[in-house]
């Protein structure tokens, strides 16, 4: 399993990042994933679909700001519109579980060394990626 959970982003360019992402949120499209102009299928399940909606309620009880695209499919079946997660601890459920789910959660940095330090703050290490203006920095 390779899915992006987690967003790990430098301080200094945070804001502009989020705000980017919150305007592709909004343009994805959701629903039956045979469509091909669809970008985003169903959830698995039922179960698997309210165990993201718990994971979401949990999140807003730990402190996080939610911001969720506009078009969440049709309401006939288990769609859950993509969803960006901001402003939580790292020890925070949503940062420490795997959630399965159209989710992605953003922690900032402000040093190589910290974001380091936060990616390996998981019991999870399935995947990981690196992206940088500079690749003198990523190789560190």
């Amino acid at each position: 399993c390779c899915a992006g959970s987690r967003l790990l982003v430098q301080e200094s360019v945070a804001g502009t990042v989020i705000e980017k992402l919150k305007t592709r949120l909004n343009h994805l499209r959701v629903g039956n994933s045979l469509d091909k102009c669809i970008d985003m299928g169903a959830i698995v399940n039922e179960r698997q679909l309210n165990r993201i909606k718990s994971f979401m309620e949990q999140g807003k009880t730990e402190g996080a700001s939610i911001f969720q695209g506009e078009n969440c499919g049709d309401s006939s079946g288990f769609f859950f519109p993509p969803t960006l997660v901001t402003g939580l601890d790292t020890a925070s459920t949503l940062s420490q579980e795997e959630i399965f789910g159209p989710v992605l959660i953003v922690h900032t940095f402000r040093s190589p060394e910290e974001a380091v330090a936060l990616a390996n703050n998981t019991k999870y290490g399935l995947s990981a990626s690196v992206w940088s203006e500079s690749v003198g920095i990523a190789l560190d």
